[in-house]
């Protein structure tokens, strides 16, 4: 069983190590005076990461909610004590990509490894 101390210094080290820098975002309402709302993304911080790719889908090129969806899925790698949540949004070196899934525990980690998606990138494969 690890220490404390162990777990700390191993968060450390990961955390030294990652190589890029994102902006998360979350999604905003805003009443649009007419009984709907406006939606945007608003940064709520900035973070170390890395990013890269899980696996990659077929030829077809998958498309939800009316939009292309990246061949790939992708991990995203953050400090083990970010705020950050599912429909979250992470944007690192000009990229786009949303958060699927977050662990829910995540008391024994030394960083946090989200799945995430990209949108409108089916030629940056």
């Amino acid at each position: 069983m690890l220490t404390a101390a162990e777990l700390s210094a191993m968060r450390e080290v990961e955390e030294s190590v990652m190589s890029s820098t994102g902006i998360i975002k979350r999604r905003t309402l805003a009443s649009d005076g007419m009984g709907g709302y406006t939606e945007t993304w608003a940064a709520v911080g900035t973070v170390d990461c890395d990013v890269w790719q899980i696996n990659q889908r077929g030829n077809r090129e998958p498309v939800t909610g009316g939009q292309v969806v990246s061949k790939s899925d992708w991990f995203i790698t953050v400090p083990y004590n970010t705020d950050l949540t599912a429909r979250d949004r992470v944007e690192v070196d000009g990229r786009t990509f949303e958060i699927t899934f977050v662990p829910n525990d995540s008391s024994w980690l030394t960083a946090l490894r989200a799945e995430a998606v990209t949108y409108n990138e089916e030629q940056r494969l």
